[in-house]
C-alpha cells in the first residue's frame, strides 16, 4: 500500500496522474505488453498528465492512498503487482512540490514474514526487555527500557512508563 502526503501546494502542476486506473480495456497482460508498445517510458507522464483516468490536484494537507498488490485469496496474503496501479507525478510548471510517502510493505513469503514477527514479539528473559535490535549506526546493540507486562509489579493501570 502506497499512502502519499501533499505538504504544500505548486502554483499550477505537479498532480499525481494514474493513467490507467478503473479502465476496462486494459487487461493484466495488456498493461504489461500493449501499453510498453505503445509507449517507450511507462513511467514517463508528460503526455498524459490531462488525460489520464485519474488526476489527483495537490492540496496542502491531503494525502492519496492505493494498493499497489491483489490480495491472493488462497494464500490469504499478499498477491501480484497490481498494473492498474501505475502512477507518476506531473511536471510543476510553477512553484515548488512536496511531498512524503508511506510505503506499507509486507514480505511476499507468509512465512518467511510470520517468522520475523514472532521472533520481534517473543521475551527474551536474558536481555530483559521485548526488543532488542541492532543499532544501524554504533553496530552496537541496543536495549528497549520497557518493561514486559510481566515485570509490571505495580498493578497500577495509569501508572506511568517511568513508574513500572
Amino acid at each position: 500500500m502506497t499512502i502519499l502526503y501533499y505538504l504544500n501546494e505548486p502554483e499550477m502542476g505537479g498532480q499525481t496522474a494514474f493513467p490507467i486506473a478503473d479502465n476496462e480495456t486494459y487487461s493484466k497482460e495488456g498493461v504489461t505488453f500493449e501499453y510498453k508498445s505503445k509507449h517507450r517510458d511507462i513511467f514517463d507522464l508528460t503526455n498524459h498528465c490531462v488525460d489520464s483516468n485519474i488526476v489527483v490536484q495537490p492540496q496542502k494537507g491531503t494525502a492519496v492512498m492505493w494498493y499497489n498488490h491483489y490480495a491472493d485469496e488462497e494464500k490469504e496474503w499478499m498477491g501480484d503487482l497490481i498494473p492498474f496501479s501505475l502512477h507518476g507525478g506531473c511536471e510543476v510548471i510553477k512553484g515548488e512540490k512536496w511531498i512524503a510517502n508511506n510505503w506499507i510493505d509486507v514480505d511476499d513469503n507468509y512465512d518467511m514474514q510470520m517468522a520475523y514477527i514472532a521472533d520481534r514479539i517473543r521475551p527474551n528473559p536474558t536481555r530483559g526487555s521485548l526488543d532488542s535490535r541492532k543499532n544501524n549506526d554504533t553496530k552496537q546493540e541496543s536495549q528497549s527500557s520497557c518493561k514486559s507486562p510481566s515485570d509490571w509489579s505495580n498493578g497500577d493501570p495509569m501508572a506511568s512508563h517511568d513508574e513500572l
